[in-house]
């Protein structure tokens, strides 16, 4: 079907997701305008200038997982491997006072050492907390990282017994980084769907890819 031959699209929305579709639908031969309010295109993800000095606003990070992402970046001559700096994935909690400090680091290793040995390795959690936190993902990764029926988050890490530092430092911290929800209200399924796709899945999944340019040089800029 000649979509172009038809269709003229306005998208509202000049931020990542908007600029996606307008790269998409540019792709397939449609005719494409994009309205923004701002004056940069990016949305939250985007450069900005204060005081004469350029400055990134809502710094993301990115993970290895983020295939269609790094697919679209290519396709508009963005190089990741150029602008984005990989790491594995490390969480890190000074902790106060009256706590240990948490630390915890995936190591360069084929999956599924890399989550194993690094869960085993993790400072600032007990013994008995890292196997049940590995009991745990053995059941996830048994089941498909499907549940038969939705809960909370927090519901489903009560029901499989994950508390203390690894419930506090990690699981909890990767669902409010993912989901933007606290665990008490998100999703247990689309938090699981996460992990199948980021510690679940290949090594340099988990990976953390850290801006190495300012934000507007990594999609809008190139998508424009």
């Amino acid at each position: 079907m000649d979509l172009g031959a038809r269709m003229r699209v306005a998208v509202v929305g000049g931020g990542w997701a908007g600029l996606a579709a307008a790269v998409e639908l540019l792709a397939a031969g449609v005719e494409v305008v994009v309205h923004e309010a701002a004056r940069r295109l990016g949305g939250r993800a985007r450069s900005v200038v204060m005081h004469g000095q350029r400055l990134d606003n809502g710094q993301h990070i990115l993970s290895g997982a983020y295939g269609e992402t790094l697919r679209l970046m290519q396709q508009v001559g963005a190089d990741p491997a150029r602008l984005l700096h990989r790491v594995p994935l490390a969480l890190c909690f000074p902790g106060a006072a009256s706590e240990r400090p948490f630390a915890l680091r995936l190591p360069r290793l084929p999956a599924p050492w890399h989550l194993a040995v690094g869960l085993f390795s993790a400072r600032g959690a007990s013994l008995g907390e890292k196997l049940a936190a590995l009991r745990c993902l053995r059941r996830w990764q048994g089941t498909g990282y499907r549940l038969a029926a939705d809960c909370s988050l927090a519901a489903l890490l009560d029901r499989d017994r994950q508390f203390g530092a690894l419930r506090r430092f990690l699981w909890e911290p990767l669902c409010l980084a993912a989901l933007n929800t606290p665990a008490a209200d998100a999703s247990a399924q689309v938090f699981l769907n996460v992990l199948r796709d980021t510690v679940g899945g290949a090594r340099a999944a988990s990976d953390l890819l850290l801006p190495a340019v300012e934000l507007d040089a990594l999609f809008a800029q190139p998508a424009a």
